[in-house]
């Protein structure tokens, strides 16, 4: 994703002039990758207990569109009287939210770093939790073979 990405972005890069927000946006890229991997992993680790999986990783999918403001920002939830403040601390919003506030430069730079922070956090946390559950499908897990 990350080598096929290099391309566009020197495309991207070649037709707007330097700004610092394209800049942290662009170095929140794989921050957002990694922690969309680790739930594409989660989404797929559900086949060691179901056997037609599809559809949960269709629901998976579509909440994590609908829960990272990709589908339409979460500041739109205020105006049906929903506090969307909860969703900005997910991991959700920072695969695409919170990457956008950033280029929009809604961001200072101390929100921005606290957003990276934040991104890691998740990472990390959802990693440990994929790792878990990958452990536990491995242990029921009866493949025969060679």
């Amino acid at each position: 994703y990350l080598i096929a990405m290099g391309p566009i972005l020197l495309f991207v890069l070649d037709r707007i002039e330097f700004s610092w927000r394209a800049l942290y946006l662009i170095l929140f890229w794989p921050v957002s990758f990694l922690i969309r991997s680790v739930f594409d992993a989660l989404a797929g680790l559900m086949a060691f207990w179901i056997t037609e999986y599809y559809g949960s990783i269709f629901l998976t999918l579509a909440l994590v569109s609908f829960l990272s403001g990709s589908l339409f920002p979460l500041d739109f939830l205020g105006v049906l009287n929903i506090n969307p403040e909860i969703l900005y601390f997910l991991p959700f919003s920072f695969l695409f939210h919170h990457p956008m506030q950033i280029y929009l430069g809604n961001y200072n730079f101390n929100q921005i770093l606290f957003t990276f922070i934040g991104g890691i956090t998740w990472f990390i946390i959802s990693y440990i939790f994929a790792k878990k559950i990958f452990q536990m499908g491995l242990k029921r897990n009866e493949a025969v073979g060679l």
